[in-house]
């Protein structure tokens, strides 16, 4: 009796193990033939938002809640350690707020530094600035030693002139009116060498050096703006006025860090939603049309309505690359911003749901 049951057994357990799994296997496509962002007819009524007339055939895209200028990550202009932090999450602050600040230690040697050497480009400025009096000074004086030298020169030749006309007489030697003129001669020279000196001193500009001391000193002064503006990037801010929605970084943390980003950080102002539209259903989009917005994960959790305020011109990839559930991250779609309609239940930054559009007969 046992030899003969136990082959039964064995023979009806596999037609029961096949319909389970058909079954489960059905049961997955159906589901993410629901889930997947198509034409579909969604008669779920209004629920936060104000009534839409959405009548007829639909397309049911995806979308991401999002704000105008997106979420961004505040990072500091500057490698360096995380001195302190201001801010945590969720909080909302105005533009030009501390979110967290930076060890400056470096910046300020940097800036005392450029400091320095801005006072010391001044000092030669003033000094530069008193070369032209210097150099008409040097001109006048050479000027009197040229007058000096040509007075003893015509000295010196008076008297080689008295030695010649006494040698010529017999009355003195010829070797001392030979000496006289010698004298004379090297006083010539003189004069001839303290002319140069003259010409030299006259082609010189004093007004290049006033110039290159005002261009050292324009250079000084941007190296020392240069480093104020470093220093004051270390006091890392809000560039506008928004929301740190998550801070992710503490005092001590070194930045930038590749692995961390230390502050994201979002505008406050209205919240749209970013619908990514395949290409099949592109063509049945406009702007001005009528939408109607629920949650990704389920019909419960509230209507909102709103129209298409723009059509982007680029079928590119999602800008989020997460990997969602039942969703191909490779597919190019195009991104249409839903403008809210005013007056309804704030959405979540992020939050994933479902756009439900007209579609025109």
């Amino acid at each position: 009796m046992s030899k003969t049951t136990a082959p039964m057994q064995r023979h009806w357990r596999f037609p029961v193990f096949l319909v389970v799994g058909t079954s489960l296997l059905i049961g997955s496509f159906v589901i993410a033939a629901l889930a997947l962002p198509s034409r579909a007819a969604d008669d779920t009524p209004p629920g936060t938002g104000a009534a839409v007339d959405i009548t007829g055939r639909k397309t049911v895209v995806a979308g991401t809640v999002d704000t105008r200028s997106g979420v961004m990550t505040v990072l500091p202009l500057q490698p360096g350690r995380v001195k302190k932090v201001l801010v945590q999450d969720n909080q909302e602050v105005d533009e030009g707020a501390t979110l967290y600040v930076m060890d400056d230690t470096h910046a300020r040697f940097e800036r005392d530094k450029a400091d320095i050497a801005y006072q010391a480009a001044m000092q030669q400025l003033e000094k530069a600035k008193k070369l032209p009096a210097f150099h008409r000074a040097a001109i006048a004086g050479q000027q009197a030693v040229i007058a000096a030298k040509q007075a003893k020169r015509d000295a010196a030749q008076k008297e080689a002139d008295d030695a010649k006309r006494l040698a010529d007489k017999n009355l003195a030697s010829a070797q001392k009116a030979a000496a006289a003129q010698k004298i004379v001669e090297a006083a010539d020279r003189e004069v001839d060498a303290e002319q140069e000196k003259l010409r030299a001193t006259e082609e010189e500009d004093p007004q290049i050096a006033v110039k290159l001391a005002e261009h050292d000193l324009d250079a000084k002064k941007k190296q020392l703006d240069e480093a104020i503006w470093a220093l004051d990037e270390c006091t890392v801010k809000a560039p506008f006025k928004g929301k740190a929605l998550r801070v992710l970084v503490n005092a001590g943390d070194a930045l930038p860090n590749p692995h961390q980003a230390p502050v994201m950080f979002c505008s406050t102002g209205p919240r749209i939603v970013r619908a990514e539209i395949e290409q099949e259903f592109a063509p049945k989009v406009y702007i001005g049309q009528p939408a109607r917005i629920k949650d990704y994960t389920g019909d419960d959790l509230g209507t909102w309505t709103g129209r298409v305020e723009s059509i982007s011109d680029w079928y590119t990839h999602r800008r989020s690359m997460l990997l969602e559930p039942l969703q191909f991250n490779d597919v190019r779609t195009l991104e249409a911003i839903i403008e809210l309609d005013p007056g309804q239940a704030p959405l979540k930054i992020g939050q994933r749901v479902r756009v439900v559009l007209p579609v025109k007969s």
